[in-house]
């Protein structure tokens, strides 16, 4: 529950209760707490594939910002930036990768991944 519905619910009880003064108000507030806290329940997700891939992309940024090619390399290459791909910044994602293996002076990944990702369609 977000804090404001949490606190709009607060309000409500308390003009419902129609307590306003007291040791009553701050009685009501702890067991309306404890009663909204008690309906939490964590939601657990699964990332999808193109989840996967965001997180990827933004973790190789950082890790090129910090002066980790290779590391930044690594992240990227899990990426699918093929022309199946489902990823919608996979373009952005091959010409990192692309830009990188340039640094590095490595022409034969540079050319597999121009034929993987020539043809890719982003929807970015």
């Amino acid at each position: 529950m977000t804090t404001f519905l949490r606190q709009l619910a607060l309000g409500a009880a308390l003009l419902v209760t129609g307590l306003a003064t007291g040791d009553g108000v701050a009685r009501e507030v702890r067991a309306y707490q404890a009663v909204v806290d008690s309906l939490r329940v964590p939601v657990a997700r699964t990332l999808t594939g193109d989840d996967w891939d965001a997180l990827r992309l933004a973790r190789s940024v950082t890790l090129v910002s910090e002066g980790r090619t290779a590391a930044a390399i690594a992240e990227l290459e899990q990426i699918d930036v093929s022309s199946r791909a489902t990823f919608a910044r996979a373009d952005r994602a091959a010409f990192l990768l692309a830009v990188l293996y340039q640094r590095q002076g490595d022409g034969a990944a540079l050319a597999q991944l121009a034929i993987e990702a020539g043809d890719a369609r982003s929807a970015s």
